[in-house]
């Protein structure tokens, strides 16, 4: 399957049809995100939404999604900041660290074709790391609870809400 879009979006930023090499793959779109806390503190994520084409070509090794890749266009969701892997509670946080790097990433293995996918992602995984940050417990049973529900529970049970999300496409 070819995604000419995609292919001349390749061609316009990188000069050529196709990638070569791994670092010439992704097309990254930046992510900042808020959440407002009890009693008036804040957390602040920044996030990366990486984009390639081929299942080959991800930056998360293909164990981390039991061996089967999302086939065509995919977002892998890389944490920026806060570190939260150094977070007193991050045993509880949702996250992936690429083994033999420093990178890791939202712990999603569902496919994620297009920017505005990654943006529910993100949503649920901000709102549910800021409630594990302030609670210390684990956020999916809560989400598991009542998915469809999860961000208003967030807010009205425990005072956790989203006030910024930016996001800014690749390329801009």
């Amino acid at each position: 399957m070819t995604f000419p879009i995609i292919h001349a979006l390749l061609k316009a930023t990188t000069g050529h049809d196709g990638p070569k090499r791994r670092e010439e793959i992704s097309m990254k779109s930046t992510l900042q995100i808020i959440v407002q806390l009890p009693g008036g503190g804040q957390t602040e994520f920044s996030l990366a939404a990486h984009l390639s084409i081929k299942k080959d070509d991800r930056l998360i090794e293909p164990a981390f999604y039991k061996d089967e890749p999302p086939e065509g266009p995919h977002h892998e969701i890389e944490i920026e900041s806060p570190r939260i892997w150094e977070h007193e509670h991050g045993a509880h946080i949702h996250f992936h660290r690429v083994p033999g790097t420093d990178r890791n990433f939202v712990c999603w293995t569902g496919a994620l074709r297009l920017l505005r996918h990654v943006e529910p992602v993100v949503r649920m995984w901000c709102l549910g790391t800021a409630y594990t940050m302030q609670t210390g417990l684990d956020f999916l049973p809560e989400y598991a609870r009542d998915p469809d529900t999860f961000i208003e529970r967030m807010r009205d049970e425990h005072n956790l809400k989203i006030t910024v999300l930016e996001i800014t496409p690749f390329g801009f």
